[in-house]
Parts: structure tokens; C-alpha cells; sequence
């Protein structure tokens, strides 16, 4: 398993960002995650909605996405905030976590 990284802001904007590393993913649970993100929307733009996930693999639905976009939304509630988009990236696509909506692509190698 790779690192995993989790943002929080806007998409292209001002974000805040903390990497898991792969040896530490399985004993993150939902609380710690609850309480990684909610520092990082305090660390993160005001208006920033957005949660996305940098981990490796295939962008199909999986369980550590479902326990990082509950946690989102634990997390903006506390804040009094909502969650707008909560997305899982990887190197040949993204999920939509929400909506369970893929794009895929293929890279290029030069």
C-alpha cells in the first residue's frame, strides 16, 4: 500500500493538506480522521468545501473512501459547514464519491 493524502479546501484553490503514510493507514480510524480533517478545514481556506484523496489504486469505490468522506462530513458539521465535494484520486482517474460518478484516463509516457 502507498502514502495517502487527504486535502481540504478548494479544488485549484487555497487547501490544506496532510499525508498518511501507508504503514500508519490501518490504524487510522474514524475518530483520528474525523479529527485530521477538522484541522485541517480550520487550517484551510474559509470558503473551501471540498475533501480529495490522493491514494493509489484504481478510482473505483472503496472502503477507506467511504470511512475518509464520513468523517468529511462528521468534520463540516462540527463546523457548521457543509461538504460540496468529496473526491478520491489516482493516477488513472477520480471518483465521486458521493455520486460514485468515474472519469478515467490514460497517461501518456514520453
Amino acid at each position: 500500500m502507498a502514502d495517502l493524502t487527504v486535502h481540504v479546501g478548494t479544488v485549484g484553490g487555497a487547501f490544506a493538506s496532510l499525508v498518511v503514510g501507508a504503514g500508519d493507514i490501518a490504524s487510522v480510524d474514524g475518530s483520528l480522521r474525523a479529527d485530521v480533517l477538522s484541522r485541517l478545514i480550520e487550517q484551510g481556506a474559509d470558503d473551501g468545501d471540498t475533501v480529495w484523496i490522493w491514494r493509489a489504486g484504481m478510482p473505483s469505490l472503496h472502503d477507506l473512501d467511504l470511512a475518509w468522506m464520513s468523517a468529511a462530513v462528521l468534520a463540516f458539521g462540527t463546523h457548521g459547514r457543509v461538504l460540496r465535494g468529496c473526491y478520491a484520486i489516482t493516477w488513472t482517474g477520480w471518483l465521486d464519491i458521493r455520486s460514485g460518478d468515474i472519469r478515467v484516463w490514460k497517461r501518456l509516457r514520453v
